[in-house]
């Protein structure tokens, strides 16, 4: 997964001159075990939540609006 990952990373980066860098290569590499590994646990984070809303039978679907103008 982490070759499909970078190999994406440098495709992208070769588009554009100047860019695929060995350094911008390493930053992609270090991206993947943080930005993309948090991506995995918030993403079944908020699965494991609504499952848990539909089990108790509450209402997680609420939206708290901010009000932002006086009217």
């Amino acid at each position: 997964m982490i070759v499909l990952y970078i190999l994406q990373i440098s495709v992208a980066l070769s588009t554009q001159f100047g860019q695929a860098t060995t350094n911008q290569i390493w930053i992609a590499f270090v991206s993947y075990f943080t930005y993309s590994q948090l991506f995995i646990f918030v993403s079944v984070h908020a699965v494991v939540s609504v499952c848990l809303d539909s089990l108790l039978h509450r209402n997680g679907n609420v939206w708290v609006k901010t009000k932002r103008f006086n009217n």
